[in-house]
Order: structure tokens, then sequence, then C-alpha cells
């Protein structure tokens, strides 16, 4: 009772405009009241705050100018000013009770995004324009990142697919030549030789079977049912030693393992296109995987004891690189960096992912 008879009392030694006045400063979005002429009667303060940052020259914050003036004076700088300036104009007619739009503009010398919505406000029996204006610049930013990143994202998969494309034609491509080559001396070669020959091409066919499996295990290796990353990763490696025949070792030193969650993609395509690369073209018998949390990063290493190899002058990798340019991107687009050596007793690759 006494928080009603109090308020009651406020609205008669104040009046209305007061009361609203402390509602609108209550809030964040820059709010202006306009009578039905569309001169500003209060502004909030957030309003006045925003004013104040950007340097705007209306004194005591633009209280009493003619907001569609205000628009049209804002037109050179924004494009969308004379929308805004008609929308407002049919919510003061009445010809609409709702106007909102998006508009762009500079503030303190860098693009930002606002939505300005104006409606009818009644206000003791008087009919009074409520304007808001919310800053959606983040918002905006947020949805651009998304639209990029979906770029990158399928950008990074058609370069995946001319890569494997690549990695087809260059190995498997080879083996069959060679295969197609033996049939041929198989049909001109006398008793005495059909025996070498038929064994050579059972051995280049065998090669060449693996060459398929190990495709196919790296296209479809997220179908492991593992959703921990570094049991993934582990089955991963393992699975790969299988199909190769290299001898592989995997060792985990994670102390949260589940924030490791958002990295699972990354860090498995890093793996995947590493362990590739040694099983192609570093001639290696063995290789280690290392996966650590240091200090606020997860840091995989991947080692061979291989013959070293030129990532540029491997066969059939063109200007990219074995795939180095494309892990490189991967780590970069996460923050993180990734580091490649290569010697004549082996190569080491190692990516640093922020966590």
């Amino acid at each position: 009772m006494r928080i009603q008879e109090s308020w009651g009392a406020r609205q008669i030694h104040s009046g209305p405009l007061p009361v609203l006045q402390s509602l609108i400063d209550a809030m964040l979005s820059n709010i202006a009241v306009l009578d039905i002429g569309g001169s500003i009667i209060l502004v909030n303060r957030a309003w006045r705050n925003f004013a104040r940052r950007n340097g705007l020259a209306a004194a005591d914050a633009g209280v009493g100018l003619n907001y569609l003036e205000v628009c049209t004076n804002a037109a050179p700088q924004c494009p969308e000013a004379e929308e805004c300036r008609l929308g407002l104009g049919q919510v003061i007619d009445g010809t609409t009770e709702l106007f909102r739009q998006r508009y762009e503009m500079p503030v303190g010398g860098a693009p930002c995004h606002f939505v300005m919505t104006a409606t009818n406000l009644p206000v003791e029996g008087e009919r009074r324009i409520l304007v808001s204006h919310e800053d959606v610049t983040l918002l905006i930013q947020a949805q651009q990142e998304v639209r990029e990143g979906a770029i990158r994202l399928l950008e990074g998969q058609e370069r995946e697919r001319r890569h494997i494309a690549r990695e087809m034609h260059d190995s498997l491509c080879q083996e069959l030549s060679a295969i197609k080559l033996l049939c041929a001396q198989l049909r001109g070669a006398g008793p005495d030789h059909r025996g070498g020959i038929l064994a050579e091409a059972d051995e280049v066919t065998d090669r060449a079977i693996r060459m398929v499996r190990t495709f196919s295990f790296v296209l479809h290796s997220d179908d492991s049912g593992e959703s921990d990353t570094v049991a993934t990763m582990e089955h991963f490696a393992k699975g790969f030693s299988r199909r190769t025949g290299l001898e592989m070792s995997f060792t985990a030193r994670v102390r949260r393992p589940t924030l490791l969650a958002s990295l699972q993609v990354p860090l498995l395509r890093i793996l995947q296109e590493s362990l590739t690369n040694v099983h192609r073209h570093a001639g290696a018998t063995a290789a280690r995987v290392v996966l650590r949390e240091i200090r606020g990063a997860i840091v995989l290493s991947v080692e061979d004891d291989g013959c070293g190899f030129d990532p540029l002058a491997a066969p059939g990798t063109g200007s990219g690189g074995v795939g180095i340019a494309s892990m490189r991107a991967r780590a970069r687009e996460l923050g993180g960096r990734l580091i490649f050596d290569s010697t004549p007793a082996g190569s080491r690759l190692v990516a640093i992912l922020p966590l």
C-alpha cells in the first residue's frame, strides 16, 4: 500500500515526464521521446553518454531539435537516413504504429551498425513518439564472421578434395600404370619369365590395395564413434599404423581433456595430414605422436625416423607443399601456429593451438 501511495504522490508532485525520464534512464538503448511534431523533448542517460563520447555538437544532447531534420542532416553519412526520416514521419502521422530500420554510420572513425525503432507512446492522454537506437555492431560482426568462416570452411574442403585427388593420381595411378605395363610384359613373356612378372604384379597390386585402404581410412576416420578427442586421435593413429605398417606410438599428457572438444576436428585433420606426409614422403618406418597441454595451449607434435623431405619439392604437391599450407591455415584460423622442420634424420611437425 505504501509503495502505491508513494508512486501516486510522485506522479502528483513530479508529473508524468520526470517519471518517464526515470524509466527511460534505466534502459540501455539510446532513447529519445518526441512530441507529435517530431521535436525531441526527452533523452535518456545512454543517449547523453553516447553524444558526449562521440563529440556530437548539439546542445543538451539534441533536446529541442526536430528529429525529422536530424535524419535529413545525417544523410551524407548514413545511406539509410532518408528511410529513417520517412518511416518516422509515418509513425508521427499515425500511418503506422511501428517502424524499424537497420542502418550503418561511422562512429569514432569506425563503421557501426544500429537498429532504429519508432513507435507511439501514450503519456497521460497525450501521444508521444518513442525512438530507440540499439547498437548491433557486435551482432553484425559476429554474423559476418560466421559467413566468412563458412566460406573458409568450403574453401578448405575444396582444397582438401583437390589435394586428395592429387594424392590419388600421384600414388594410385602410378601403381595401376605399373600393373598395366606388367600385363603387357606378361603377354609377350615366355613360360620361364611369367612367374617373376606375376609375382611383381602381385606385389604392386598389394601396394595399390593398401593405398586405397589408407585413403578410405583417412576420409572416414570421423566415424570412429569416439566423442573424446584424445581417444579419437589415438584411434586414428593406431588405425593408420595397422593399415600402413608404420610403427606408431601415441602419448597424451592433457590435464583437462574436456576443453579439447572444440579443437577435435582441426587437431584430427592436422594429425591426418601429417601422418599421410610421413607415410608418403618421409620414407619412415616409425612415427611418434604426442599431445600435450602447456600453459593454456594444446601442442600436437608428430615426429618420424625417415630421411626428411622438402614439402615444396615432394612429387605432385605443387606450390601448396604437401598440405603444410592447409595445416598452417587451420592453426592460424584458431589463433595458433604451425612449425615444420625436416632433416636427413627425420621430420617434425608441431601445431600449437590456444585453448
